[in-house]
């Protein structure tokens, strides 16, 4: 499960950060919208990969 988390908010940042790097012309109201989900993705897969780090370590 751990895993798939990962890969989804990876996902989810790349093709965010895809669409306001080539999509350029994006209104205001678009591309801050944008620029949340890719600040939220990210500090999600932050805390999700240091969650994995800790558990490993007590291991």
């Amino acid at each position: 499960m751990e895993k798939f988390i990962n890969f989804f908010l990876s996902l989810v940042i790349g093709l965010t950060a895809g669409i306001l790097i080539v999509n350029n012309p994006l209104n205001i109201t678009n591309r801050v919208f944008f620029l949340l989900i890719l600040l939220l993705a990210t500090g999600l897969l932050m805390m999700a990969l240091y969650r994995n780090h800790r558990i490993k370590l007590k291991k």
